[in-house]
């Protein structure tokens, strides 16, 4: 047998015994089956003396571990806007005048920047509930998800599940 022959004979085992290892355990053996692991083991690639030399599939010990936020990206205005309720909420809080811009620091925190309807109007607590609402739905982290307001490169306030949080205590970044 040629050397190439030989490594794709090689090849269409491993993929035989990968995909058993697969399904798992049968309940029957057959004859044939011993006699291709014998066949195998002849040309090296199962130990014989070890019949459990066949790798199992992967599984998962213990409960999935969570990603921290720094290891999570965020996601940028486009994929935001691809949820139908935040681009709504976006869209009437920017016709308002009350956000000029926004970008997402992370999942579950929403830099925006406020614009001249947020002091002028007085629905400005009422939309930021809806688009603080539309946002916390938007990404499936269980935290509180948080509206930072932007003034001139300050942070001036943010809006969380309390409500609207203006004034100096609210002014240092998350």
């Amino acid at each position: 047998m040629t050397a190439h022959l030989r490594v794709c004979f090689r090849l269409v085992v491993l993929g035989a015994l990968g995909a058993c290892a697969r399904q798992g355990p049968s309940v029957t053996a057959s004859p044939s089956a011993d006699s291709t692991a014998d066949s195998v083991a002849g040309i090296g690639l199962v130990d014989s003396a070890r019949p459990s030399a066949v790798v199992a599939p992967d599984t998962i010990v213990g409960s999935p571990r969570t990603k921290q936020l720094a290891e999570i990206s965020p996601r940028s205005n486009g994929e935001l806007l691809r949820s139908g309720d935040l681009r709504q909420s976006l869209e009437d809080v920017r016709r308002l005048g009350i956000v000029t811009a926004f970008q997402e620091m992370y999942p579950g925190l929403l830099r925006l920047a406020i614009g001249e309807g947020f002091s002028e109007r007085t629905s400005v607590a009422y939309n930021l509930r809806l688009l603080h609402r539309a946002y916390r739905k938007s990404f499936n982290y269980e935290g509180p998800g948080i509206l930072e307001l932007w003034r001139d490169d300050e942070k001036i306030g943010e809006y969380v599940g309390d409500g609207l949080l203006v004034g100096p205590e609210y002014s240092r970044p998350r």
